[in-house]
């Protein structure tokens, strides 16, 4: 039987995850909007406070890296955004 998989198991993965540009992981930068489970699959979102388009790809793999060290997860719905904050 597969261990099920929780929610705190994906945010240690992702804050493995170090953001080149801002040298900080995804949980501390805040960048982890949303992680949600649906049946084995989860959905993602993340959002960088920086337009960052052209490093979605390269994010998306090193995200996909670090989730694939767990076991048994299912499918990830991964959404990558830029929202940059006005000062």
């Amino acid at each position: 039987m597969a261990m099920a998989i929780d929610k705190s198991q994906i945010e240690a993965k992702l804050a493995e995850v170090v953001d080149p540009n801002t040298e900080t992981d995804l949980v501390a930068s805040k960048a982890v909007k949303a992680v949600e489970q649906e049946g084995d699959n989860w959905k993602i979102e993340i959002q960088l406070g920086y337009p960052a388009a052209g490093y979605f790809d390269e994010l998306k793999q090193k995200i996909h890296a670090a989730l694939d060290e767990i076991a048994g997860l299912g499918e990830v719905s991964l959404t990558i955004s830029s929202r940059i904050k006005s000062h």
